[in-house]
């Protein structure tokens, strides 16, 4: 085999892709699926940020583009092999290709509507010739003209892709085909920056005429996170098919299936790290689909190991602005989902009721408008039959078993909630407790746990894993990997420490106790229970620690009592 030359991890251009000739994984088969099935006059898809989508809507846009020959983009792809469809589709029609992708955090409906007249602008530009043609007619000269020089109004940005479409079928004697990529972030913007029912009026009046009123429209694919539909956005558009990730087809046309990992990989001298991609990339499943990996985390990771082949997997969806869980979520659900946040690190399965056509504004009305936010923006996916039976989950008629998909978007959430708990805590706080802890000082540690630590927990519901994840959380970064709930001895501990760069580990125990005058009591409880259940049996057996340390604690509201047994072991 012929090794790649190069890979992109930042363009969505089809046309710079081949030309550039990057690493393409043929994605071209779903246009022919999509254009041979030929009952979708509008079509929205629905996927997480960062799997493919803007760069599938650029191809289509190249496929089907009238001023243009676009057959040397596609030699040798999927496309090309139906030769009937590439004469009734490649070349043959007027596009029109608006991204709202990249749409800026704006602080007011007026400044999210300059940007969008400047994203109409960058959209009606490549048709300026329209503006001299004898076949347009003057009110949409009149229209194109105010959105190419940015002077439009806000009625005039509303009806400017109706008008766009109707220019150019004038124009070339054919309908036009509407591609609209990321249709939703301006209402995510907005409902972030308090004007969400002013930008859904906008939206709606912008997308009816641009797709229901249309006649001059041959077909519209849409690309978006979610389907907005409480407020009625798409409003009366009866030919609108939504595909999202529940939908049983289509469900490998965004994203890597496991063979085109396994293909890239080959292509760049990397097949030996398919067992460590998978574990950190793999297990999304898109309708039927499973397997499916996320492009972003596969680019990246190939384009580091090119020059780092002994590099440690990274976070890619970390390091991308569109995928950040939203501090407003923890502190607008007030660690009421937080065991369940838990639990889903910890490997664990969670029953959802998925509102597939909730809304944005949604996401914090419901534990479950919750976590299908997070399904449809790829932070947990659908449970396999075999995933659910090990994770031992009972489902309710109407619930799906949710996880996290893998090791990255497991680390991303272990890291995203430890930076949003620390940042309401005091570091100097934080810094005092671990060291009092490790010293096995129990007054240090009382003292920053009860009276700085616990504190900043005051308005929240105190529940016994409240505190568990507290300390879960509060130990600082990649020094120390943090365990939960994890089998080991003749039971399951509830936090392992192990801090392998000073050879020492802890076992921590958590009670809650009823009264304060229970706390002592609770404490040697949980010291004991450490004991009896021999929690540290693994610590032990990779003969790696000098130290152990069990620590039973037991809180009371904002009180607490901790007792330790501190051990020192000399290794052969």
């Amino acid at each position: 085999m012929v090794r790649a030359r190069k890979i992109s991890t930042n363009l969505d251009n089809f046309a710079s892709y081949r030309q550039g000739k990057y690493y393409y994984v043929d994605k071209t088969g779903f246009l022919r699926d999509f254009l041979q099935d030929g009952s979708s006059k509008v079509a929205l898809f629905t996927r997480p940020r960062r799997f493919g989508k803007s760069l599938m809507l650029s191809m289509m846009a190249e496929f089907f583009d009238i001023t243009k020959d676009s057959t040397p983009l596609f030699k040798g792809l999927a496309i090309s092999r139906s030769k009937k469809l590439c004469r009734q589709w490649r070349n043959q029609y007027p596009v029109v290709f608006l991204s709202l992708k990249g749409f800026f955090n704006a602080a007011s409906y007026e400044a999210a509507c300059e940007q969008m007249l400047q994203k109409l602008q960058d959209s009606c530009m490549p048709y300026c010739f329209l503006l001299k043609s004898p076949h347009v007619n003057d009110i949409d000269k009149m229209t194109l003209k105010s959105v190419m020089f940015g002077q439009a109004s806000v009625m005039d940005m509303q009806v400017a892709l109706y008008r766009l479409c109707r220019a150019l079928s004038d124009h070339y004697g054919k309908p036009a085909i509407l591609l609209i990529d990321e249709y939703d972030t301006p209402v995510s913007n907005a409902e972030e920056n308090g004007f969400y029912d002013t930008m859904i009026k906008f939206m709606q009046d912008f997308l009816t005429n641009s797709l229901k009123e249309n006649s001059f429209l041959e077909l519209a694919v849409l690309t978006g996170c979610l389907r907005v539909t409480r407020e009625s956005i798409f409003s009366g558009l009866n030919n609108l098919d939504c595909f999202d990730i529940t939908y049983p087809g289509y469900g490998d046309a965004f994203g890597f299936t496991e063979a085109e990992v396994y293909t890239l990989l080959e292509a760049f001298g990397m097949a030996d790290k398919m067992d460590e991609v998978r574990e950190w990339y793999d297990g999304y499943h898109f309708g039927n689909m499973d397997d499916i990996y996320c492009p972003w985390g596969i680019a990246n990771y190939v384009r580091d190991h090119i020059k780092s082949p002994d590099m440690e997997p990274q976070l890619y969806w970390l390091n991308s602005s569109a995928n950040e869980i939203s501090r407003d979520v923890f502190q607008k659900t007030h660690f009421r989902l937080m065991e369940s946040i838990e639990k889903l690190v910890d490997g664990g399965c969670i029953p959802v009721s998925l509102q597939t056509q909730m809304n944005y504004g949604d996401r914090y009305t419901s534990a479950d408008h919750f976590w299908t936010l997070m399904y449809m923006t790829g932070y947990l996916t659908k449970a396999s039959e075999e995933q659910r039976q090990y994770c031992d989950v009972e489902l309710e008629q109407g619930k799906t078993a949710c996880l996290i998909p893998n090791k990255e978007i497991t680390r991303v959430w272990e890291t995203q909630v430890r930076q949003w708990l620390k940042s309401e805590f005091d570091l100097r706080d934080i810094d005092s407790f671990v060291t009092a802890f490790w010293k096995g000082d129990t007054a240090g540690a009382e003292q920053a746990l009860g009276e700085r630590l616990l504190e900043r927990l005051s308005y929240y519901d105190i529940q016994e894993y409240t505190y568990h994840v507290m300390l879960v959380v509060i130990f600082p970064g990649p020094a120390y990997t943090v365990l939960s709930n994890r089998e080991t001895g003749l039971g399951r501990s509830d936090i392992l420490i192990l801090d392998k760069n000073q050879c020492r580990a802890a076992v921590i125990e958590v009670k809650r106790a009823a009264r304060e005058e229970d706390l002592e009591a609770r404490a040697r409880e949980a010291l004991a229970q450490i004991e009896a259940k021999k929690y540290d049996t693994a610590l032990r057996a990779e003969r790696t620690y000098t130290e152990i340390l069990h620590w039973g604690m037991a809180f009371c509201g904002k009180l607490c009592k901790v007792v330790v047994k501190k051990e020192t072991i000399s290794l052969p």
